[in-house]
């Protein structure tokens, strides 16, 4: 594991999993030695998404689940309408759209009293349960203590969630709630990594600027996209033999390169 600790450039990128055995991919991955990346990971918000909105299929307007976590102690809020809505302790869960950058809010940081943190979010892709299953499966994105001490600090963080191989899997035990990670030697690319490895989900970029809110451009807040409250599923509401159906997402409309 190599971190890379140097200011104005990329302090940290990591590379967080969602596990296939939380949501299973059907698609069958063949990385393409020779294949040409026109993304990367330090692009702007919301560039990303928004070129891969032109490819198609069923991304626009679906307002993929994802769970936002913190330490416990911390809260969590996203920008909607032009402002912030009230935080919420530790986890909060919303629908978010493919390709709109979201700015969110981090307060109350154990261990970091005072200090407040925007971190933004872009949704790259989504997961096809079936009907009436969405909220069972968000895509999960953890804040580690570690990385808000960083973000206070003045460094720079990158964090790409993607999809495992299902076909080549990491075979470690996970733990509850907790989020696999590692990171990547600081002259890689997070996203071109996460695309060798599965399919990217999302990506998270956390630094410690302070908000400058323009009320007529909505620049900090990306002019503030919907969002939608949703409550997650229990495991123990859903019949065993939906559950097993679940897992299963049908194929990504494509990969980066």
């Amino acid at each position: 594991m190599i971190s890379s600790l140097q200011k104005l450039t990329i302090a940290l990128t990591v590379l967080a999993v969602l596990s296939g055995t939380d949501a299973l991919d059907a698609q069958q991955f063949h990385p393409a030695p020779n294949a040409h990346y026109p993304n990367h990971a330090l692009m702007p918000p919301g560039q990303i998404g928004s070129q891969l909105l032109f490819r198609g299929g069923p991304i626009p307007a679906y307002f993929q689940p994802a769970q936002i976590r913190c330490p416990q102690g911390g809260k969590i809020s996203v920008a909607t309408e032009g402002k912030f809505v009230a935080g919420r302790p530790s986890i909060l869960n919303v629908g978010l759209l493919i390709g709109s950058p979201y700015r969110f809010k981090i307060t109350e940081i154990p261990g970091l009293p005072g200090t407040e943190l925007f971190p933004t979010v872009e949704l790259l892709d989504r997961l096809h349960p079936p009907a009436g299953l969405e909220t069972r499966f968000p895509i999960p994105i953890h804040l580690t203590a570690q990385e808000l001490r960083m973000a206070a600090d003045g460094l720079f963080v990158t964090r790409v969630i993607y999809l495992e191989d299902p076909t080549n899997p990491v075979v470690v035990q996970d733990e509850a709630n907790r989020q696999r990670f590692f990171d990547v030697r600081f002259n890689e690319d997070p996203l071109r990594v996460a695309d060798e490895l599965g399919r990217p989900m999302a990506i998270l970029r956390m630094g410690s600027k302070q908000p400058r809110i323009d009320r007529q451009t909505g620049r900090f807040l990306f002019s503030s996209p919907p969002v939608r409250s949703i409550m997650p599923v229990q495991q123990s509401n859903i019949p065993a033999k939906r559950l097993e159906q679940a897992i299963i997402s049908t194929p990504s409309i494509g990969r980066l390169r």
